[in-house]
């Protein structure tokens, strides 16, 4: 169940990351996390980027 939770999480986060111009702060507050150093270290975890990284590459279509 933990897994489906952060994987649920971090694939809403990284809509957020695609779509919108809201800090990285902010979708990890808006994901359920209290820092946004734990959010980018799981982000990271899932993605093998961070977030800001994968907000950056979101228009080369290498971050899918």
């Amino acid at each position: 169940m933990h897994r489906y939770l952060v994987a649920r999480r971090m694939d809403e986060a990284a809509l957020m990351l695609e779509a919108s111009d809201d800090t990285i702060a902010r979708i990890a507050t808006r994901v359920g996390y209290e820092t946004t150093t734990a959010f980018s270290k799981v982000f990271h975890k899932h993605y093998g980027f961070s977030p800001g990284r994968y907000r950056s590459r979101k228009g080369t279509g290498a971050a899918s």
